[in-house]
């Protein structure tokens, strides 16, 4: 009876596990260091990167960004 009643606990454990999951903001961020905009969906034709095209297809693509320095090495200091 108590291994049932652990196997009952688990499996409501799981599911409002399962459920909370799907309620939660899904973000990737990419932060990349000395780049610029050398992926195909801002516009590269030399350089193919389907992959993240497809995320920015179906997520978010920033078109306009701002930085605190127009060098790396004080921007990451």
């Amino acid at each position: 009876m108590q291994t049932l009643f652990q196997s009952f606990v688990v499996i409501l454990l799981i599911m409002g596990a399962v459920i909370h999951a799907v309620d939660r903001l899904n973000v990737l961020w990419f932060v990349i260091d000395d780049m610029s905009a050398n992926f195909s969906c801002y516009g590269e034709k030399t350089i193919r990167t389907p992959a993240v095209g497809q995320l920015a297809e179906d997520g978010l693509l920033f078109t306009r960004a701002y930085a605190t320095s127009p060098v790396c090495s004080t921007f990451r200091s």
